[in-house]
């Protein structure tokens, strides 16, 4: 198991239901999902232009997705990270939020900066 992180690239979501598609096992298909019941109608719903009918078949396969679970799906969120210029050693980790024992100040910098 490992994680990953992904956005969609289509606002219909078939950036996703890609990922989950039997015939792109081994490939962009890392789950190696293989359901005939999802291909069918992710097929199918490529096949149809924007509407009720695709609303619909979009919402069966996250049905099937979410009964049949080959992802753990989580949310991250977005961060932005402001530094002083005279802080010297930070390099971001988003898996060790506290870096503040390893930074020094440069003091005569920020005492420029402070006036």
């Amino acid at each position: 198991m490992w994680r990953l992180g992904n956005i969609n690239t289509t606002p219909e979501g078939f950036g996703f239901y890609g990922l989950l598609y039997g015939n792109h096992a081994g490939f962009s298909n890392l789950a190696r999902f293989k359901l005939p019941e999802f291909d069918r109608l992710y097929e199918q719903a490529r096949a149809l232009p924007d509407g009720p009918e695709r609303t619909r078949l979009s919402r069966q396969m996250s049905q099937l997705v979410s009964a049949y679970a080959p992802w753990v799906l989580l949310a991250y969120r977005y961060e932005s990270v402001l530094i002083h210029p005279w802080i010297h050693g930070f390099k971001y980790n988003p898996s060790y939020p506290h870096p503040w024992a390893y930074l020094d100040v440069d003091a005569p910098r920020r005492a420029a900066f402070v006036r």
